[in-house]
């Protein structure tokens, strides 16, 4: 499947959106640190918390 040209894009795509939220992730949690010192914990919660939040409302990806 990774040779045809509409997949490969969705593919190549899909990973480079990966890496550059893992970037966002650590410049977020690196900001967060240098500002109250209390970096992992912040980080955590925020991700969770909008997890906890915006994962009920989006409901069942299938029935």
């Amino acid at each position: 499947m990774i040779h045809r040209h509409p997949y490969r894009y969705l593919f190549y795509s899909g990973i480079a959106n990966g890496v550059g939220d893992r970037f966002s992730q650590v410049a977020v949690l690196t900001l967060i640190l240098q500002l109250t010192g209390a970096g992992p914990a912040v980080e955590l919660l925020r991700v969770y918390v909008s997890f906890l939040i915006c994962c009920p409302l989006a409901g069942p990806s299938h029935w």
